[in-house]
């Protein structure tokens, strides 16, 4: 009971002092099926994805994502979002988009695509992206789309080029895009695209509001293609946000725990785990989360940590896991050894 008791405490102190969280899909589409190879989106998504952590973001990243890894994946974003209001979400897209009937698309790395008709049941529509993050009700939602290169497929109407408006825009959002509207933007001869390697530099720029990065990089972006890129920002977000605070790292690093050996937790639960906590079976505290501040582990996916210090009396602990819907998978009273392997499945839940 004590255990229980201490760990409402410790989530009640958790919620406040960490009330305004961060949340981001990556995704970086290159290697297509049935279309051109593109050089950056890979190298674009790993990048922009390690800043985003440095920033203190909790960070999916998808590389050549099918549609189904594509749309799950902005619905685990929404989930994360809903869950704290004061929250912030960021989507980022590198690969091919296209646009018709004045609704841009994501094009999935598998796609086969046919004929414009096909395009709803076959790529990513932009508009229901962005529905799906509204639905959260968060604090702020920006999305960057570095997806305004020419459309590929040999269907393609004349003069339909790179990614139109958004015809409703959600409150509460920042919507970026590479070049303005029916405009094409450059792949990139370098490791980035050209909008990417210049929003890199603004975005780790210690102290500048976010719209200021925007802003430093369209101008970089524009003076760099003389004048033939040009990225447009469209701004529905009344407040003011820093992304970088220059002390993530100070912020976001817990403090150093005191240590045993290593021991590796398996995620068999169909759920993404966001909270670990080893005790040992005399104690009556869970004692701190053992997962850093932007680390999860995805479903059948493992994490390394070590066991809390003093080693308890014959290697006995309880371990508790904790998904995104605060619903809680522990086993009690398991030995636990050095370089041991614990699986937590779905028959863990705690009813």
């Amino acid at each position: 009971m004590k255990k229980v008791l201490l760990f409402l405490l410790i989530l009640s102190a958790g919620s406040v002092l960490f009330a305004q969280q961060k949340f981001a899909l990556v995704i970086g589409n290159a290697e297509y099926t049935s279309l051109s190879r593109l050089n950056n989106p890979v190298n674009d998504a790993n990048d922009i994805t390690a800043t985003l952590q440095s920033l203190g973001f909790t960070v999916e990243k998808i590389l050549n994502g099918s549609l189904d890894q594509m749309e799950n994946g902005v619905i685990r974003l929404r989930n994360r979002l809903s869950v704290n209001k004061d929250s912030y979400g960021f989507f980022f897209y590198a690969g091919h988009g296209v646009q018709a009937g004045g609704t841009n698309y994501l094009i999935p790395s598998n796609a086969n695509i046919p004929g414009e008709n096909f395009l709803r049941e076959r790529a990513l529509s932009v508009q229901a992206m962005l529905s799906e993050l509204n639905d959260a009700g968060n604090e702020l939602n920006i999305v960057v789309l570095d997806a305004c290169r020419d459309n590929p497929f040999g269907w393609a109407r004349s003069g339909s080029r790179g990614l139109s408006t958004v015809s409703h825009q959600p409150a509460d959002s920042i919507i970026v895009y590479a070049t303005s509207a029916g405009s094409v933007a450059a792949d990139g001869t370098g490791k980035n695209g050209l909008f990417t390697e210049h929003f890199l530099t603004h975005l780790k720029t210690p102290g500048l509001e976010v719209n200021e990065v925007f802003r430093r990089t369209m101008g970089d972006v524009s003076r760099a293609s003389r004048n033939q890129q040009r990225p447009a920002v469209y701004n529905q977000y009344p407040g003011t946000a820093v992304l970088n605070t220059g002390n993530q790292a100070r912020q976001s690093t817990p403090a150093p725990a005191a240590s045993g050996p290593p021991i590796t937790i398996v995620n068999n639960t169909g759920y993404e785990i966001f909270y670990l906590y080893i005790s040992p079976v005399t104690s009556d505290s869970w004692g701190p989360d053992r997962l850093a501040s932007n680390q999860t582990i995805p479903d059948k996916q493992s994490v390394t940590v070590n066991l809390p210090f003093p080693i308890s009396q014959g290697n006995r602990y309880d371990i508790m896991v904790e998904d995104l819907d605060e619903d809680t998978y522990t086993k009690y009273n398991v030995t636990v050894t050095a370089n041991g392997r614990i699986v937590f499945t779905f028959d863990d839940f705690d009813d």
